[in-house]
């Protein structure tokens, strides 16, 4: 049921996503790493794997986070990849971050976007990567650890899609919406970025830092 109100929440706040996927998804929860390794070799905490008939999300019940914010994160994945393609790997973890946090309180009110702290405490500790940096990263970058989900290429995306989301009263969500319709349409990054923006990198840089 709270999938299923995620779901419907999730609708309502972004809604471009498509939400009709071709196939079934299964939650399969293990009990501990240790009966999760046969089938997660690279030791994640959790992960979604598409298939051509079958969808599945992975978790193990014994992990630092709570399990339904893994599941929301990784239902996150499945709603884009219903959407669309090309769609950038700072955007889709970032997403999934923002809305990991989803809370329904008495069935009634919808709580998304709360703040992380293990995200906070590592903007503030570590250096934020350039945004031309953290753009080009993809799932073979070494900055990308799909197993942690704590180093900085998370915490910065989280941010900045919470910025683009929430921050200046959502002046800039509209303008996220531009840059994933140009690059789904193939244009380059720093094309779609301008067009979409209507300014430089290094001016939303100084944005991201100040709202941080």
């Amino acid at each position: 049921p709270q999938r299923e109100q995620f779901r419907g929440g999730f609708k309502k706040l972004l809604s471009f996503a498509k939400f009709d996927s071709p196939v079934p998804t299964t939650v399969v929860v293990f009990k501990s790493m240790s009966s999760y390794k046969p089938f997660n070799p690279k030791n994640y905490y959790a992960y979604f794997q598409k298939g051509p008939d079958q969808n599945y999300v992975t978790l193990t019940a014994d992990g630092r986070k709570n399990a339904f914010a893994v599941i929301y994160h990784e239902y996150v994945h499945i709603m884009l990849n219903n959407t669309s393609r090309n769609v950038p790997t700072w955007f889709n973890e970032g997403l999934a971050e923002y809305y990991s946090t989803f809370l329904i309180e008495d069935d009634r009110k919808v709580h998304v976007g709360e703040l992380i702290p293990d995200h906070l405490q590592t903007l503030r500790q570590a250096k934020l990567y350039p945004l031309r940096t953290l753009f080009a990263i993809n799932h073979d970058s070494p900055e990308f650890d799909e197993g942690k989900k704590r180093g900085m290429f998370y915490a910065e995306s989280w941010a900045l899609v919470h910025y683009l989301m929430l921050g200046n009263s959502g002046q800039r969500v509209d303008q996220l919406g531009k840059y994933l319709e140009l690059i789904a349409a193939n244009t380059s990054i720093e094309e779609a970025f301008k067009l979409a923006f209507q300014t430089d990198m290094d001016s939303l840089e100084k944005e991201l830092r100040k709202y941080i």
